[in-house]
């Protein structure tokens, strides 16, 4: 989608029957991956985890990684690479040793941060309407992104290590999060989930936010108005079918959600793409830092 001296943006969409879903891949260059879709992934020196909206992956340059199906549609995915001299520099701020090491990003994956998140889509969504002319203005957002996504993750792990985590309340939480990123278009119940995780309601909702640090409730509410955001930036379907589709109960209650949580109502970030002679600081941080949301 864009490249210069500095930063790349591109994407992935690989449909779950494609030959090449299931074939191991090496990424070029330093890469903070947001996936659209639940897939399982196995990247190098990591556990196997799900990677859904509520994750981005991290990549070093030459890692490998290998995929299975969870969402039948397949993989889709935003990625933002950076260079080695300027990604060292980001991490210093956070881990010295690790932007001295010959791996910078120390880990495969972390919670993702939902403002970045939003804002990573409205940069993507003005690239996709067409080439913004200020480059500037996508450097700095890839980099605002990338240091807010990284804060995050470290204030994940060091969360972890207060809190013993086995193996047994790491698989039980995958399997949870499998099965809802596959109902990121109804409702769920306890009942659900502890069937289909083959657990006690009580074991499964303590284990998940011991390992998360959030409920299962928080967990799908954002999966699910992640997912709105594609019908909601790339299709003209009024909100209240968005809302419907996703679980939400109305037109009102998803407004009040979006809003709460990304600091726009879903028809501010619906007006976000750009046109093509449109500057991308209009649209894309110069809206979302006069809301607040950056």
């Amino acid at each position: 989608m864009f490249a210069n001296s500095l930063v790349a943006v591109g994407y992935v969409r690989c449909a779950a029957n494609h030959p090449s879903f299931a074939a191991r891949a090496q990424v070029a260059g330093y890469r903070f991956v947001f996936p659209r879709r639940s897939v399982l992934i196995q990247a190098t020196s990591s556990r196997r985890f799900v990677s859904d909206a509520s994750v981005v992956e991290f990549y070093n340059d030459g890692d490998e990684f290998t995929r299975a199906v969870i969402d039948p549609l397949g993989d889709e995915t935003e990625w933002y690479q950076v260079g080695d001299a300027d990604l060292r520099d980001v991490v210093r701020e956070y881990d010295p040793a690790a932007a001295d090491s010959p791996r910078p990003f120390r880990f495969a994956h972390g919670p993702t941060d939902t403002r970045a998140y939003v804002l990573q889509r409205a940069l993507f969504r003005a690239l996709a309407a067409g080439r913004p002319r200020e480059h500037l203005e996508i450097e700095e957002t890839v980099f605002t992104v990338l240091d807010r996504v990284l804060a995050r993750a470290y204030e994940s792990r060091r969360r972890s290590r207060v809190v013993r985590i086995t193996r047994e309340e790491r698989d039980i939480t995958d399997r949870a999060k499998a099965v809802l990123g596959r109902m990121t278009s109804t409702r769920a119940t306890l009942a659900t989930i502890a069937r289909a995780t083959a657990v006690s309601v009580f074991h499964l909702s303590r284990v998940f936010r011991k390992v998360t640090g959030r409920t299962l409730a928080k967990h799908h509410l954002q999966l699910r108005l992640l997912a709105s955001l594609t019908p909601l930036g790339e299709s003209d379907a009024p909100i209240e079918e968005i809302a419907n589709n996703h679980g939400f109960v109305g037109h009102s209650h998803y407004s009040s959600v979006f809003r709460r949580v990304f600091g726009v109502p879903p028809s501010t970030y619906r007006t976000l793409p750009t046109a093509p002679r449109r500057h991308a600081a209009d649209t894309v941080l110069g809206r979302l830092s006069r809301a607040g949301v950056v």
